[in-house]
């Protein structure tokens, strides 16, 4: 499970995750592009995935970081405009007419 904060220029994701900080190095790998992310993490021989196919905006994945912090992490996603995210991720909504032609990654 995560939350997500939606401020003008950042989406950031809130990942609670039992012994973040404490992770060896080369667990955690994250990769962001314009329209989806994947965060792999291996613990303990488990290999722990959130995927998003289809992120309601696009992002900039250069400018995207992923933190590690006490018990949890932290996705900072930063917009390519700044619209209000009312979800994580693309739905199709009432008139859409662009939906169908996006191609999840």
């Amino acid at each position: 499970s995560f939350s997500f904060e939606d401020t003008d220029a950042l989406v950031k994701l809130h990942i609670p995750l039992a012994g973040a900080g404490s992770l060896p190095a080369g667990a955690i790998r994250c990769d962001v592009r314009h329209r989806s992310f994947d965060l792999r993490v291996t613990t303990a021989g488990r290999l722990l995935r959130l995927h998003v196919p289809l992120l309601h905006e696009e992002v900039e994945p250069a400018r995207c970081a992923l933190k590690t912090r006490a018990g949890k992490l932290l996705l900072v996603l930063a917009k390519a405009e700044a619209k209000q995210w009312f979800e994580l991720r693309k739905s199709k909504g009432v008139g859409d007419t662009e939906f169908l032609k996006l191609v999840p990654d």
